[in-house]
Protein backbone atom coordinates (compact mmCIF):
# COMPACT_ATOMS: atom_id res chain seq x y z
CA UNK A 1 0.00 0.00 0.00
CA UNK A 2 1.23 3.44 -0.89
CA UNK A 3 1.20 7.07 0.82
CA UNK A 4 -1.29 8.68 -0.90
CA UNK A 5 -3.40 5.59 -0.59
CA UNK A 6 -3.77 6.23 3.28
CA UNK A 7 -5.64 9.17 2.57
CA UNK A 8 -8.94 7.23 3.55
CA UNK A 9 -7.25 5.18 6.60
CA UNK A 10 -5.21 8.52 7.68
CA UNK A 11 -7.99 10.45 8.10
CA UNK A 12 -10.18 7.69 9.70
CA UNK A 13 -7.21 7.20 12.08
CA UNK A 14 -7.42 11.16 13.02
CA UNK A 15 -3.90 11.39 11.40
CA UNK A 16 -4.71 14.06 8.48
CA UNK A 17 -7.02 16.04 7.04
CA UNK A 18 -9.29 15.04 3.95
CA UNK A 19 -8.93 17.81 1.66
CA UNK A 20 -10.83 17.11 -1.60
CA UNK A 21 -8.86 20.66 -3.41
CA UNK A 22 -5.75 19.04 -2.03
CA UNK A 23 -3.61 19.40 -5.19
CA UNK A 24 -1.60 16.10 -6.89
CA UNK A 25 2.22 15.50 -5.89
CA UNK A 26 4.18 14.77 -9.07
CA UNK A 27 6.33 12.10 -7.05
CA UNK A 28 3.92 10.44 -5.79
CA UNK A 29 1.92 9.90 -9.04
CA UNK A 30 5.43 8.49 -10.97
CA UNK A 31 5.70 6.34 -7.95
CA UNK A 32 2.15 4.93 -8.74
CA UNK A 33 2.96 4.52 -12.22
CA UNK A 34 6.24 3.04 -11.25
CA UNK A 35 4.49 0.51 -8.82
CA UNK A 36 1.87 -0.43 -11.63
CA UNK A 37 4.60 -1.14 -14.79
CA UNK A 38 6.07 -3.10 -11.92
CA UNK A 39 2.71 -5.53 -11.29
CA UNK A 40 0.91 -3.47 -8.61
CA UNK A 41 -2.92 -3.58 -9.26
CA UNK A 42 -4.35 -0.64 -10.79
CA UNK A 43 -7.96 -1.93 -9.72
CA UNK A 44 -6.22 -1.49 -6.40
CA UNK A 45 -5.65 2.40 -7.14
CA UNK A 46 -9.18 2.49 -8.28
CA UNK A 47 -10.78 2.08 -4.84
CA UNK A 48 -9.15 5.18 -4.04
CA UNK A 49 -9.68 7.83 -6.84
CA UNK A 50 -11.52 10.35 -4.55
CA UNK A 51 -7.54 11.31 -3.51
CA UNK A 52 -5.81 12.99 -6.70
CA UNK A 53 -2.85 11.23 -6.99
CA UNK A 54 -4.21 7.62 -7.17
CA UNK A 55 -7.34 9.25 -9.88
CA UNK A 56 -4.36 11.12 -11.79
CA UNK A 57 -1.93 8.40 -12.03
CA UNK A 58 -4.68 6.23 -13.29
CA UNK A 59 -5.86 8.68 -15.70
CA UNK A 60 -2.03 8.89 -16.93
CA UNK A 61 -2.12 5.16 -16.99
CA UNK A 62 -4.96 4.58 -18.85
CA UNK A 63 -3.32 7.18 -21.40
CA UNK A 64 0.15 4.92 -21.73
CA UNK A 65 2.16 6.03 -19.43
CA UNK A 66 4.72 3.58 -18.29
CA UNK A 67 7.72 3.14 -16.55
CA UNK A 68 11.24 3.42 -18.52
CA UNK A 69 14.12 2.28 -16.28
CA UNK A 70 12.37 -1.04 -15.25
CA UNK A 71 15.91 -2.52 -15.07
CA UNK A 72 16.78 -0.45 -12.19
CA UNK A 73 13.79 -1.18 -9.96
CA UNK A 74 11.44 -4.10 -8.25
CA UNK A 75 8.77 -4.46 -6.14
CA UNK A 76 9.98 -5.63 -2.57
CA UNK A 77 8.55 -6.20 1.04
CA UNK A 78 10.74 -3.80 3.36
CA UNK A 79 11.22 -4.58 7.08
CA UNK A 80 10.62 -1.31 8.96
CA UNK A 81 10.06 -0.69 13.06
CA UNK A 82 6.72 -0.92 12.45
CA UNK A 83 5.84 -3.99 9.90
CA UNK A 84 6.56 -4.66 6.67
CA UNK A 85 5.96 -2.02 3.55
CA UNK A 86 5.70 -2.81 -0.37
CA UNK A 87 7.79 -0.75 -1.88
CA UNK A 88 9.46 0.04 -5.29
CA UNK A 89 12.99 0.10 -4.47
CA UNK A 90 16.16 0.37 -6.55
CA UNK A 91 16.69 -3.41 -7.36
CA UNK A 92 18.96 -5.99 -5.13
CA UNK A 93 18.65 -3.05 -2.34
CA UNK A 94 16.11 -1.65 0.17
CA UNK A 95 16.51 2.07 -0.98
CA UNK A 96 12.73 3.43 -1.71
CA UNK A 97 12.32 4.96 -5.39
CA UNK A 98 11.25 8.54 -5.19
CA UNK A 99 9.97 10.60 -8.42
CA UNK A 100 13.19 12.06 -9.47
CA UNK A 101 14.49 8.04 -9.77
CA UNK A 102 11.89 7.49 -12.20
CA UNK A 103 11.69 8.20 -16.32
CA UNK A 104 8.44 7.54 -17.52
CA UNK A 105 7.69 6.81 -21.36
CA UNK A 106 5.25 10.16 -20.82
CA UNK A 107 8.68 12.25 -20.33
CA UNK A 108 9.70 11.81 -23.54
CA UNK A 109 6.89 12.95 -25.44
CA UNK A 110 7.26 16.94 -24.54
CA UNK A 111 9.91 19.43 -22.71
CA UNK A 112 9.47 20.23 -19.18
CA UNK A 113 11.22 24.44 -19.61
CA UNK A 114 8.58 25.46 -22.16
CA UNK A 115 5.59 23.61 -20.37
CA UNK A 116 6.66 25.13 -16.94
CA UNK A 117 7.11 28.55 -18.72
CA UNK A 118 3.40 27.86 -20.40
CA UNK A 119 1.99 27.38 -16.63
CA UNK A 120 3.53 30.16 -15.36
CA UNK A 121 2.20 32.33 -18.31
CA UNK A 122 -1.13 30.33 -17.00
CA UNK A 123 -0.57 31.30 -13.57
CA UNK A 124 0.52 35.11 -13.93
CA UNK A 125 -3.09 35.28 -15.61
CA UNK A 126 -2.69 34.40 -19.31
CA UNK A 127 -6.22 33.34 -20.56
CA UNK A 128 -6.51 29.59 -21.25
CA UNK A 129 -7.80 30.40 -24.99
CA UNK A 130 -4.22 31.21 -26.07
CA UNK A 131 -2.50 28.43 -25.14
CA UNK A 132 -5.61 25.80 -26.46
CA UNK A 133 -5.16 27.24 -30.00
CA UNK A 134 -1.02 26.24 -29.62
CA UNK A 135 -1.79 22.78 -28.62
CA UNK A 136 -0.32 20.94 -30.97
CA UNK A 137 2.87 22.09 -29.29
CA UNK A 138 3.70 18.40 -26.83
CA UNK A 139 4.60 20.59 -24.12
CA UNK A 140 1.41 22.87 -24.39
CA UNK A 141 -0.33 19.73 -24.57
CA UNK A 142 1.55 18.87 -21.50
CA UNK A 143 0.99 22.53 -19.31
CA UNK A 144 -2.51 22.35 -20.36
CA UNK A 145 -3.66 19.19 -18.81
CA UNK A 146 -1.39 20.05 -15.79
CA UNK A 147 -3.02 23.20 -15.39
CA UNK A 148 -6.42 21.45 -16.09
CA UNK A 149 -5.53 18.92 -12.65
CA UNK A 150 -4.25 22.15 -10.70
CA UNK A 151 -0.54 22.63 -11.43
CA UNK A 152 0.26 26.52 -10.68
CA UNK A 153 3.61 28.19 -10.65
CA UNK A 154 4.58 29.44 -7.13
CA UNK A 155 7.86 31.44 -7.39
CA UNK A 156 5.93 34.14 -9.12
CA UNK A 157 7.35 36.59 -6.65
CA UNK A 158 10.65 36.39 -8.86
CA UNK A 159 9.10 37.09 -12.67
CA UNK A 160 6.61 39.43 -14.11
CA UNK A 161 5.15 39.72 -17.50
CA UNK A 162 5.68 41.97 -20.25
CA UNK A 163 4.09 42.97 -23.18
CA UNK A 164 0.66 41.93 -24.49
CA UNK A 165 -0.49 38.95 -27.22
CA UNK A 166 2.28 37.21 -28.83
CA UNK A 167 4.85 40.10 -27.66
CA UNK A 168 4.20 39.19 -24.18
CA UNK A 169 7.19 37.32 -22.43
CA UNK A 170 8.09 36.57 -18.46
CA UNK A 171 11.14 38.10 -17.20
CA UNK A 172 13.12 38.13 -13.92
CA UNK A 173 11.82 40.87 -11.90
CA UNK A 174 15.34 41.75 -11.09
CA UNK A 175 17.23 42.80 -14.42
CA UNK A 176 14.08 42.18 -16.78
CA UNK A 177 15.77 39.05 -18.75
CA UNK A 178 13.98 36.65 -19.93
CA UNK A 179 12.68 33.81 -17.81
CA UNK A 180 13.88 30.37 -17.62
CA UNK A 181 11.26 27.80 -18.07
CA UNK A 182 13.51 25.26 -16.38
CA UNK A 183 13.75 27.58 -13.00
CA UNK A 184 9.78 28.00 -12.46
CA UNK A 185 8.75 26.02 -9.40
CA UNK A 186 4.87 24.32 -8.98
CA UNK A 187 2.70 23.35 -6.58
CA UNK A 188 2.56 19.76 -7.69
CA UNK A 189 6.66 19.33 -7.10
CA UNK A 190 6.84 19.13 -3.87
CA UNK A 191 7.00 15.11 -2.86
CA UNK A 192 4.62 16.06 0.52
CA UNK A 193 1.88 18.14 1.38
CA UNK A 194 2.59 21.12 3.53
CA UNK A 195 -1.17 21.16 4.41
CA UNK A 196 -0.29 17.29 5.98
CA UNK A 197 3.04 18.47 7.69
CA UNK A 198 1.25 20.93 9.45
CA UNK A 199 -1.96 19.32 10.50
CA UNK A 200 -0.11 15.86 11.59
CA UNK A 201 2.63 18.51 13.54
CA UNK A 202 -0.05 20.32 15.36
CA UNK A 203 -2.15 16.80 16.33
CA UNK A 204 1.05 15.58 18.10
CA UNK A 205 1.10 18.72 19.80
CA UNK A 206 -2.26 18.63 21.49
CA UNK A 207 -2.28 15.29 22.81
CA UNK A 208 -1.75 13.08 19.45
CA UNK A 209 0.63 10.34 19.54
CA UNK A 210 4.00 10.45 17.79
CA UNK A 211 3.77 6.61 17.14
CA UNK A 212 0.96 6.13 15.78
CA UNK A 213 2.17 9.07 13.09
CA UNK A 214 5.44 7.37 12.87
CA UNK A 215 4.22 3.84 12.51
CA UNK A 216 1.75 5.02 9.51
CA UNK A 217 4.74 6.78 7.69
CA UNK A 218 6.76 3.66 7.97
CA UNK A 219 5.01 0.81 7.52
CA UNK A 220 3.31 2.63 4.23
CA UNK A 221 6.22 4.88 3.21
CA UNK A 222 3.71 7.60 3.75
CA UNK A 223 6.09 11.15 3.16
CA UNK A 224 3.26 13.52 5.09
CA UNK A 225 3.75 11.41 8.19
CA UNK A 226 7.37 11.10 7.72
CA UNK A 227 8.30 14.70 6.75
CA UNK A 228 5.83 16.08 9.94
CA UNK A 229 7.76 13.48 12.22
CA UNK A 230 10.83 14.05 11.56
CA UNK A 231 10.09 18.18 11.80
CA UNK A 232 8.38 17.51 15.13
CA UNK A 233 11.32 16.24 16.47
CA UNK A 234 13.54 18.54 15.29
CA UNK A 235 11.48 20.91 17.27
CA UNK A 236 8.85 22.24 14.60
CA UNK A 237 6.27 23.79 17.24
CA UNK A 238 2.30 25.13 16.64
CA UNK A 239 2.74 28.33 17.73
CA UNK A 240 -0.90 29.20 17.67
CA UNK A 241 -2.14 25.69 19.83
CA UNK A 242 -4.69 28.00 21.98
CA UNK A 243 -6.40 28.63 18.42
CA UNK A 244 -6.86 24.57 18.62
CA UNK A 245 -7.93 21.66 20.25
CA UNK A 246 -7.63 17.61 19.46
CA UNK A 247 -11.12 15.76 19.62
CA UNK A 248 -11.50 12.40 20.04
CA UNK A 249 -14.36 9.90 19.28
CA UNK A 250 -13.33 6.80 19.97
CA UNK A 251 -10.34 5.60 17.96
CA UNK A 252 -11.10 8.65 16.60
CA UNK A 253 -8.95 12.00 17.11
CA UNK A 254 -9.15 15.26 15.19
CA UNK A 255 -7.72 18.93 15.27
CA UNK A 256 -10.61 21.03 15.51
CA UNK A 257 -10.88 25.05 16.30
CA UNK A 258 -11.48 25.04 19.50
CA UNK A 259 -14.75 25.20 20.91
CA UNK A 260 -16.17 23.55 17.74
CA UNK A 261 -16.77 20.65 15.76
CA UNK A 262 -14.96 22.15 12.72
CA UNK A 263 -11.90 20.60 11.41
CA UNK A 264 -9.09 22.92 11.51
CA UNK A 265 -7.64 24.07 7.68
CA UNK A 266 -3.84 23.42 8.30
CA UNK A 267 -3.22 26.97 5.99
CA UNK A 268 -4.40 28.88 10.41
CA UNK A 269 -1.53 26.61 11.59
CA UNK A 270 1.39 28.51 12.27
CA UNK A 271 4.86 26.48 12.95
CA UNK A 272 7.77 28.13 14.63
CA UNK A 273 9.56 27.10 11.25
CA UNK A 274 7.22 30.22 9.76
CA UNK A 275 9.36 32.43 11.82
CA UNK A 276 12.71 30.77 10.60
CA UNK A 277 11.54 31.27 7.15
CA UNK A 278 9.63 34.29 6.61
Amino acid sequence: MKAPLLLLLLACAGLCPVRAADVYKEPHVRYLLADMTLGGSPEYYRQHVRDAVPAIALKEWEAGARLVNTNQFERRRIPTPYGESMRVVFKGTEHTATGADLLLTSDLEFEQAPMRLALADLTLGRPVAFYEAKQSDPSVAEALKRWGYGARAVNTNLFAAQGTGEQRRLVYRANGRSLDGALVRLNTDPHYSDDWRRYLIAEMQLGGTREKVASFGHRFHDYNCLVAVAHYDAGHRVTNPDRFELKREGDKATVVYRGTDRRVTPADVRLTSDLENP
